[in-house]
């Protein structure tokens, strides 16, 4: 688990610590303070079978964006039903989609 991405630590440095994992991993759960998500270009060469990302920030911005090289290997990231998404009010019903890749 990596948290406080982007708050504490600069991207490279998380870079370097995906880059050191194992070419096989189960899950990596991931929590960025930022919408900076270089980092994840790590993961290009890795085989994650799950990959959970959250923030703390707003996602419903246009700020954020993820390399699809950084996903070519993972073969699922959840949808989070319950995930109160930052500028929408508690409770509401938006789409919810996964991203499953083979």
């Amino acid at each position: 688990m990596l948290e406080d991405v982007g708050k504490t630590h600069t991207n490279r440095n998380v870079y370097d610590i995906i880059k050191a994992l194992p070419d096989n991993v189960v899950t990596l759960t991931v929590f960025f303070e930022n919408s900076d998500t270089t980092s994840l270009l790590a993961l290009e060469n890795r085989h994650l079978r799950e990959l959970n990302i959250y923030t703390t920030g707003q996602v419903n911005s246009g700020l954020w964006a993820i390399n699809p090289l950084a996903l070519k290997h993972i073969n699922f990231i959840p949808s989070l039903l319950a995930y109160n998404v930052g500028g929408y009010a508690s409770g509401l019903q938006l789409l919810q989609l996964q991203l499953l890749v083979n």
